[in-house]
Formats: C-alpha cells, sequence, structure tokens
C-alpha cells in the first residue's frame, strides 16, 4: 500500500506541474494496472490542498521563493514537478486509512474507472479538485458540485456557485456539466461555467464545448443566430462566452455566442488566483463578488449607488480596500456595523 500511496503522489506533483508529452498515456496505463491506483490518486487532492495551503501562509515550505525576491526584469524561473515531501510515517498511514474509507470503485464488466463524490466550498475559499481521469475541477467560493462517471460519460453537476474545468480528452467518454437544465459538453478543453441568479454563463479558453437544453435532451430552443445553426446545440470556441437565461431556455430570445477579449478573460478568471477584477461593474455586483470571499458583508443600502459603476482589481479577502476608495472617490457613506460594512449615498 505504502508503494501505491508514493507512486500516487508522484503522479500528483506531474499533474500540479503539468505533464509531459506521453505522461498522460503513462497516467492512463498506471491508473488502469490497479483498482487501488484510482483511489489513491483520488485521495490525495485532500493533502495536497492541505500543502498548498500551507505554502501560501509560509512560502518557504516545500522550497518555494517568497514573492518579490526575483531581480528586477528577470525571466521567470521554469516550472519544475513539485517534489514530493514525506512529512512523517503517519502522513502516509492518514492517506492510506483515507484510501481504504473511499467511495470509489472500478467496474468489473470495462476498463473505464467510475466513481461517484460531491464537494462543496465555503465562503473565502477556492479548491481544486483533481479527477481519477487526469481533469482538474476549480471551485469558486460558495459554490457546489456532484460529480459521477460511468462507462459512457463523465458527468458533473454544479448545484450552485461558478467552477472552471480543464478536461482530459475522451472522445469516446464525453464530459458533461449540467447546469439549470444547460448542458455543457466537452472532449478535452478548458472553459468555466458560473450560475448567476438569473443566468448561466459558459466562457471557453481552450478547445470547444457544446450547449444542449439538458431538459430536452437536444437543442437549445433559444438558439437564433444563423440558419446553419438555429434549432441545434450552440457550439462554443476558445474565446467565446454565452449567456443563456434560466428564465427561458425554450423561449425565441436570441442566445449567441460573443467574442471576448484577453483583458475581459482574464477579469473573468481572477478568482482563481483569489483576485477580483472589474471594468466598469454595477457595485451591486462588485459587492456580492466580495461577500462570496468574506465572512463580514457589504451592504449597499441604496439602489441608485448600487447602480453606480466601478473598476479595478483588488484581493478577494481585502475588501477594506475597496471601501476606503470608493469612500475617497465618491463621498460614500460608510457606517461600520458588527458583521457588515453599510455603504449608503451622501445626503
Amino acid at each position: 500500500m505504502v508503494d501505491i500511496v508514493q507512486a500516487a503522489a508522484e503522479w500528483r506533483s506531474r499533474h500540479d506541474a503539468g505533464l509531459l508529452p506521453g505522461d498522460k498515456t503513462k497516467f492512463a496505463h498506471w491508473l488502469e494496472a490497479d483498482e487501488r491506483h484510482a483511489e489513491a490518486f483520488a485521495q490525495f487532492d485532500v493533502t495536497w490542498s492541505i500543502l498548498d495551503r500551507a505554502r501560501e501562509v509560509s512560502p518557504e515550505i516545500l522550497g518555494a521563493s517568497p514573492p518579490g525576491n526575483a531581480p528586477a526584469g528577470a525571466a521567470p524561473p521554469q516550472r519544475r514537478p513539485r517534489s514530493v515531501v514525506w512529512i512523517s510515517t503517519a502522513l502516509a498511514a492518514a492517506a492510506a486509512i483515507a484510501i481504504m474509507g473511499a467511495g470509489w470503485w472500478r467496474s468489473a464488466s470495462t476498463s473505464r474507472i467510475s466513481f461517484t463524490n460531491a464537494a462543496m466550498v465555503g465562503p473565502g475559499l477556492v479548491k481544486r479538485l483533481n479527477l481519477p481521469d487526469g481533469s482538474i475541477v476549480r471551485l469558486n467560493a460558495e459554490s457546489a458540485i456532484k460529480i459521477r462517471f460511468t462507462e459512457g460519460e463523465r458527468r458533473v453537476a454544479l448545484e450552485r456557485g461558478e467552477a472552471s474545468f480543464t478536461v482530459a480528452g475522451n472522445p469516446a467518454r464525453p464530459f458533461i456539466v449540467n447546469v439549470a437544465g444547460v448542458d455543457v459538453r466537452a472532449v478535452g478543453t478548458v472553459f468555466n461555467v458560473a450560475l448567476r441568479a438569473k443566468s448561466v454563463e459558459v466562457l471557453v479558453t481552450e478547445g470547444k464545448v457544446r450547449v444542449d437544453d439538458a431538459v430536452r435532451g437536444g437543442s437549445l430552443l433559444g438558439v437564433r443566430d444563423t440558419p446553419a445553426i438555429a434549432g441545434r446545440p450552440l457550439a462554443l470556441a476558445a474565446g467565446e462566452r454565452v449567456v443563456i437565461s434560466t428564465l427561458n431556455i425554450a423561449s425565441s430570445v436570441r442566445v449567441v455566442p460573443v467574442a471576448v477579449p484577453a483583458a475581459e478573460i482574464a477579469r473573468a478568471l481572477a478568482w482563481q488566483d483569489r483576485r477580483l477584477e472589474f471594468d466598469s461593474a454595477p457595485l451591486s455586483e462588485i459587492v456580492a463578488e466580495f461577500n462570496r470571499f468574506n465572512q463580514h458583508q457589504l451592504v449597499v443600502a441604496d439602489a441608485a449607488l448600487g447602480a453606480q459603476r466601478f473598476g479595478g482589481s483588488f484581493r478577494a479577502d481585502d475588501p477594506d480596500t475597496f471601501v476606503r476608495l470608493i469612500e475617497a472617490r465618491t463621498g460614500v457613506v460608510v457606517e461600520q456595523q458588527p458583521n457588515a460594512t453599510v455603504l449608503r449615498i451622501a445626503k
């Protein structure tokens, strides 16, 4: 068992650093060799998340260099696979115990690995999940998903919040994300899905995805683009985004993909680095994003103030800097309460 745990840790470190050409095939063969391999690899997501949090607090852990030590203008160092650090025999034993208690299984009639799992993230956290097929899911704050892999497909239900998916290619076993009656299908690609109050947003950064009306198991009836795709599933390519109203999926409302500039894509995905970036966004929207990451909440007391637009780049866990900024530039009145900061229009 110890040898399996060590091998799983090594494969986990390779995924974290980026697989080299040929590694995906070797990894697939390793998974297929023993049903315990997939179980061990899946469980290392928990252990690695703990180590990642430790390194954020203390960069010298695992040999990381503190930020700001590189000479100005120096080229960034080449990324190397992270060394596996065995903290103690107790850590290996804990990993083995977690593996034995895992609810993962292998189908006896096929070499494809099947499993179910669920994950949720509370306020202020961002979580990374490494799936046994090599795919990666990143969950934004206040998000929840359920995962079910079967012989024929890999399916994820986004129940709330936002998630980014890096999908390992497998044309015979599609990867499907279901959210609010919409299916997003991918083979090998990178895309972001967000469930908003009244809409579903899909942003593709690599490859292509197909968007279906999951309720009817086929075409997204709201699509009214060109005759070539009207009434058919909607295709999105890299650099495109679509926003689908959850109130009228089956209506005749025009739903078309829109090209998204690189700067806007960076802003949309900044949450993965625990940053929030806005370009002329309503204050109500900005406040809602800050509140996802912080227990101390921001409250906009006036609808007119909530409609005012602001921009900038901020740390997700530092709403105070943003509050001071708008207070200084707009004359907004700030009222500090025990569990909230209330923003009002100056009278």
